[in-house]
């Protein structure tokens, strides 16, 4: 009868936990950037997995285990149900022998419970790598830590966060076994293990194994430290990030006697440095919470199995309370709930799992309805086989399309040469689409109002200097519905010839002219050389952004984000497109970047000339013409000398400020800086685009939302528009000037038109602003 009661107890709590940790039934999908990619590798495991092996991606073929979808729900449950069993099994194995086995049991619920409710799939499975490995040593059971390598394994087609983080328990439990307990046996064995699981898994997904280099290599190039192309840098409480590295660093140093301790930690200390990585780097709220819940996860852990654990609890609490203050800071901040009992989840799936299952189907349906194409589109494209740009395949899904996609399947994330590489020759071989539908994303403006943006302010034709090369020579538009764009590949090719210039040298900040002969594509190829300094903060945290501002031939300034690996294949200059049908010329450039202190001022660039033997190519593909310079209404700057109405703009000074002759002007803290008017009495009718820049100087002093940049329109008195920039979103240097602008617009008819723009200072410290001006042009 003892031989019963373990299972009993197993199963007991196991029943428990699955019902009291139920997921909620959150089984839709949308449109967009994040949400297509649930309907995507969903799609592909339940239809067509061989139709993905190619694909290059953050999430993996197995991606879908995070957020199934109707079709595949039994079946990540029951995955999500054996991770849970895992980790139960974990956490009672790791807890001393002398205690009895009900106690155990008990303590076994309470923390599955609480772990559980908090974690989600990734990592829950995650520690349970860690603990397989740290009970298939310590306590040398060792199909724990075979579990734990399938587990790494799978870990790795299911996203590279949590590839490379299972990865390192396995390197780890490796090395532990190489190296201190000369087990080499043991460790030739897992490797063998490791190697047999990802034949096995490629085999049942894709059912052959050519595809594991390429998969590897992608992997890698996704890994690296690509900060500087996806981070945000929000201003950290670095007292508090620095006294939660002490309260980690002290709770090791409280537990360094044991040998299970020493185990925990060899074990765990580069995945809490991956996770820090992976957290930080991108920094806004899922990414920051995401490793607050599993630092603190592991280090509960490696407190529970010590003894003396009233100090070490303490430790973690403080380390979590500093860690949880800094959050408040990460971008896009949003508070969050959890919820610890979830029976009713349970409940209603077992009620009602159709109609739940059905709804969601509808409402999915519903979500992406808006991205129904033309019929004029769907008669051209039949049954062939097509691809979407830049990224949002729900249009697959909506209209029933035979999608064949390229290897890195939303352009954004091809951070790398070599990324961008495999998309361009995947264009150029027999496996391209017949067609390709390219939307314009009309919610994604940006901070330059334009329509071809892509994600984080960069600009989509920087996204992949070498593919959209590649388009520009094989694919012809064909047709045109409103955003969406569909071209067909040519039956011949468009050939390309470059000149690529000498090598020049630049200084960030320093504007550079450039010289266009409105023929072909001018682009800009640079060269960035990191200093030791910048090399170690962005291995330790993370890389400084880069940005190229554009001045465009009516003097008007756009800033595009870009991406350093990228960049040396060349940033699109001229013809510079900004709206559809719309191209306008780009005069001078700028090249800037975060934390100028510890970067090599210097860089090196030469410029492109591309020209292609079809005349006129790039306004054909763009369906775009030049635009001819449109009617300046006002281009006025904020001057010393000018203290009385020129026209119809004036400038009204604010006494309490400082202007001096060097037009630099000091708003006090609490107010505001001289104000721009201007009237338009003459009747006017039309778009027209208001365009406000200036320079400040910015130190960390400032804190989020103080500083602020407004446009003000009026007709009449009555208000039509008004636009805010809260100026630290923009800001790149975080102790020095910076260059922050507002782009409006306003379709307006009448005579009255009025516009006023000024800079709020809400901080109790001085700002400093310069370089004040602000354009009306008609679009």
């Amino acid at each position: 009868m003892k031989s019963v009661k373990p299972y009993f107890y197993f199963l007991l709590v196991f029943v428990l936990i699955i019902i009291g940790t139920f997921p909620e039934s959150n089984w839709t999908y949308s449109v967009g950037l994040d949400y297509s990619i649930r309907w995507v590798f969903n799609f592909l495991f339940q239809s067509n997995s061989e139709l993905g092996a190619n694909i290059v991606f953050p999430h993996g073929p197995l991606g879908f285990l995070v957020y199934p979808l109707p079709g595949n729900i039994q079946f990540v449950y029951l995955i999500q149900s054996l991770n849970k069993g895992l980790f139960i099994l974990a956490i009672y194995f790791i807890q001393e022998s002398s205690i009895s086995e009900s106690k155990k049991w008990s303590i076994t619920l309470l923390m599955s419970f609480l772990f559980l409710s908090i974690l989600g799939f990734s990592h829950t499975m995650l520690l349970v790598i860690l603990l397989s490995f740290y009970t298939g040593i310590h306590l040398n059971k060792k199909r724990f830590a075979y579990i734990g390598t399938l587990l790494t394994v799978l870990s790795i087609y299911v996203s590279a966060y949590q590839g490379v983080i299972a990865f390192t328990f396995f390197l780890s439990a490796l090395l532990y076994e190489i190296f201190i307990l000369k087990f080499k046996k043991q460790a030739i064995i897992k490797l063998v293990v490791f190697g047999f699981g990802l034949l096995l898994i490629n085999i049942l997904l894709f059912g052959e194994l050519s595809y594991i280099p390429s998969y590897f290599i992608g992997l890698f190039n996704l890994i690296q430290d690509n900060s500087s192309a996806v981070a945000y840098y929000p201003q950290n409480n670095w007292l508090f990030l620095v006294l939660f590295f002490i309260s980690l660093i002290l709770l090791v140093l409280n537990n360094l006697k044991s040998k299970q301790s020493v185990l925990f930690l060899i074990l765990s200390v580069l995945s809490i440095f991956a996770a820090w990585k992976h957290g930080m780097a991108r920094e806004d709220t899922t990414h920051a919470r995401g490793f607050m819940e599993f630092c603190l996860a592991v280090t509960v852990l490696f407190v529970f199995i010590q003894k003396n654990k009233i100090v070490n609890y303490i430790l973690v609490f403080c380390s979590f309370l500093l860690l949880s203050a800094n959050l408040v800071n990460v971008t896009n901040y949003w508070p969050t709930s959890y919820q610890f009992m979830r029976a009713d989840n349970f409940i209603n799936y077992i009620q009602s799992a159709n109609a739940i299952e059905q709804q969601a189907v509808e409402q999915s349906a519903k979500n992406i309805k808006v991205n129904k194409l033309p019929d004029s589109l769907l008669q051209i494209i039949g049954n062939e086989f097509v691809d979407i740009y830049p990224w949002d395949y729900t249009i697959i899904k909506a209209n029933n399309l035979n999608w064949k996609p390229r290897i890195v399947i939303q352009s954004y994330a091809s951070y790398t040469s070599w990324l961008d590489l495999q998309n361009a020759n995947h264009f150029e071989s027999d496996s391209a689409p017949e067609y390709l539908v390219w939307m314009i994303e009309k919610v994604n403006l940006g901070i330059n109002l334009g329509e071809y943006n892509s994600i984080d302010y960069r600009y989509i034709l920087n996204d992949e200097p070498k593919t959209i090369i590649k388009l520009l020579e094989k694919y012809e538009l064909v047709h045109v519905a409103d955003q969406f764009y569909l071209y067909k590949k040519r039956k011949q090719a468009v050939n390309v010839e470059s000149i690529v210039s000498d090598v020049s040298e630049g200084k960030l900040g320093e504007w550079i002219p450039i010289k266009y002969n409105n023929q072909g594509l001018y682009r800009v190829k640079l060269n960035f050389k990191r200093t030791f300094t910048q090399a170690v903060k962005s291995f330790l945290y993370k890389d400084e952004q880069y940005w190229v501002s554009l001045k465009l031939a009516n003097n008007m300034i756009h800033n595009y984000r870009i991406v350093p690996k990228n960049a040396k294949d060349g940033i699109w200059i001229n013809p510079y497109l900004f709206k559809r049908g719309e191209l306008f010329q780009v005069k001078e450039i700028k090249i800037t970047a975060s934390n100028p202190e510890i970067l090599n001022p210097n860089f090196t660039y030469s410029s492109e000339e591309l020209t292609f033997s079809e005349s006129n190519n790039i306004q054909s593909f763009f369906k775009a013409k030049l635009k001819s310079p449109k009617l300046q209404l006002i281009h006025s700057k904020l001057a010393f000398s000018q203290d009385k109405r020129v026209d119809s703009a004036y400038w009204i000074y604010n006494s309490v400020n400082n202007l001096n002759q060097e037009h630099i002007e000091v708003i006090q803290p609490g107010n505001y800086s001289s104000t721009f008017k201007y009237l338009e009495q003459d009747t006017i009718d039309g778009v027209f685009l208001i365009h406000a820049n200036a320079t400040i100087d910015w130190n960390c002093s400032f804190k989020n939302n103080e500083i602020v940049l407004v446009i003000e329109i009026k007709d009449n008195e009555k208000l039509l528009k008004y636009d805010v920039l809260f100026v630290d979103q923009q800001i790149v240097n975080s102790n020095g000037s910076n260059q922050v602008l507002l782009n409006t617009s306003i379709n307006y008819s009448g005579s009255d038109l009025q516009v006023k723009s000024y800079i709020r200072n809400t901080s109790s410290h001085e700002l400093k602003l310069s370089n004040y001006q602000v354009q009306i042009i008609e679009n």
